[in-house]
């Protein structure tokens, strides 16, 4: 929850350890259906994981790439906003 959150802009990165306590705080049995009624759950995610540098790259994707060791390339910088 505390990625998905972050994602979605409901914490910021330099409030990480308020998001995490706050998930665990929250976590019940309904957890994984709030997550899933997240229409835009994947999004947060990779939002989430930029915040720290990271990415998701599939074959799916071709708007990032992988530069000759595999690795990410890193952020999208032509991501658009979401409305």
């Amino acid at each position: 929850m505390a990625l998905a959150w972050l994602g979605r802009g409901t914490f910021d990165i330099d409030e990480w350890d308020e998001a995490v306590k706050t998930a665990r705080d929250e976590h019940n049995k309904g957890t994984g259906q709030y997550l899933l009624g997240l229409p835009l759950l994947g999004e947060y995610l990779e939002d989430g994981l930029a915040m720290f540098g990271e990415g998701i790259v599939d074959d799916a994707d071709r708007r990032e790439g992988l530069n000759g060791e595999n690795q990410p390339l890193g952020n999208m910088t032509d991501k658009p906003n979401r409305q």
